[in-house]
């Protein structure tokens, strides 16, 4: 066997390398196409998702600002109402006490 023939034997491995090659680089170009699409899926997910997120709780912040604020009113009322009931029995006090000269103040 001469050395020429031997660069013949080795260039017949290199090309089946070579093919080897060229195919393992298109199956990995494949999964980067998958990978990328996968990656811009998940993507659009976690922002709609995050979309999702800040409408909640833009809708929780008016639920509880609504809600604060008819406690707020439930609060005032209650205290109004207190307060006519007291001003009633001061009302009901001076009555019994000065009777028939309470009205003459």
């Amino acid at each position: 066997m001469t050395i020429e023939e031997l660069k013949v034997i080795i260039t017949g491995e290199v090309s089946d390398l070579k093919r080897s090659i060229k195919e393992a680089k298109n199956q990995i170009t494949g999964v980067e196409a998958h990978t990328k699409k996968a990656v811009n899926n998940m993507s659009r997910s976690f922002t709609s998702l995050a979309k999702t997120i800040t409408g909640s709780f833009k809708k929780l912040t008016g639920i509880f600002t609504k809600v604060l604020s008819v406690a707020g009113l439930l609060s005032f009322a209650k205290t109004a109402i207190k307060i006519g009931s007291d001003v009633e029995q001061v009302q009901n006090v001076v009555d019994v006490a000065f009777g028939k000269m309470a009205d003459e103040a």
